[in-house]
């Protein structure tokens, strides 16, 4: 029987020192950090745990300051990791990043821990379906390497109740209604006209990329040049959260018409209806 089939019955906190235990790389962990209520939980389970780590911020350029100035302060130890380059620099050359495309995260928060035997992180089953899905231990696309979630299986309830029995300091927003602190403009954030509210700055910069971006006829997105009439326009479309993508002007619906109708004059397709290899 394992260390860690004795654990049944146990409390959250009991399984989740067990895990950092059992899987201590030689070398170890690679802990990343956000400064949010979860890596701090982690943070301290870690050093409960006695094992051997070092902590990582991804710097994402875009996170609010206060959390900044609280890791600063409160967690000096903290490496942070810069990107080569800024939130705003990738926006004027991509586009923004939407649900169904958040670049932004490939690029700037999970690039750590490269060379790392095993990654520690602070997900929870109860943030998403989709990270329900995840195990406890499992491997990193990225890496290679593995990654351990050991508070997986926490509720926020019982996060919140361990930030409180331990009296952890944590960053102030959360004080203030703010129940998700991570990147002010992620497109998960529905509260654009607070967040606005709050770092005008920030997001002011996205529209300065919008504008840079289209004056430059740049963005993975070609589609947006048919759909919307400027940057402005795109920028308030993206804030919105809840608008849906717009169609095609009618300039370029009747382009592509007449194009369809000229290709079906001389192009042959072969006996499958498929176009031919003209076009491979």
């Amino acid at each position: 029987m394992s260390q860690l089939d004795l654990l049944q019955g146990k409390s959250r906190l009991d399984i989740s020192i067990a895990l950092l235990r059992h899987w201590e790389p030689e070398e170890g962990y690679y802990l990343a950090f956000s400064g949010g209520k979860d890596s701090i939980v982690l943070h301290r389970l870690a050093e409960m745990a006695g094992v051997k780590f070092d902590a990582h911020y991804s710097v994402t350029t875009i996170d609010p300051p206060e959390v900044c100035r609280f890791m600063r302060t409160e967690y000096p130890t903290v490496r942070w990791e810069h990107p080569a380059h800024t939130f705003y620099w990738h926006v004027a050359r991509r586009g923004v990043p939407t649900r169904r495309n958040r670049w932004c995260c490939d690029e700037l928060k999970e690039g750590g821990g490269r060379g790392r035997a095993i990654i520690l992180t602070g997900v929870r089953a109860e943030e998403s379906p989709s990270r329900a899905k995840r195990g406890q231990v499992e491997t990193c696309r990225r890496t290679g390497g593995r990654m351990l979630h050991p508070i997986r299986d926490w509720t926020e309830t019982e996060v919140w109740e361990f930030i409180h029995a331990e009296k952890l300091p944590h960053p102030s927003l959360y004080g203030e209604g703010w129940h998700r602190i991570g990147c002010v403009c992620c497109p998960f954030e529905n509260r654009v006209a607070k967040s606005i509210a709050r770092w005008p700055r920030i997001w002011e910069n996205v529209r300065r990329a919008l504008h840079k971006m289209w004056a430059d006829k740049l963005g993975e997105d070609r589609e947006i040049y048919k759909r919307f009439t400027g940057p402005d326009d795109l920028y308030d479309w993206w804030c919105s959260r809840d608008r849906p993508y717009p169609p095609r002007f009618p300039q370029f619906r009747e382009a592509e018409r007449r194009f369809d109708e000229e290709l079906d004059e001389w192009v042959d397709y072969d006996e499958q209806g498929e176009l031919p290899g003209l076009f491979v």
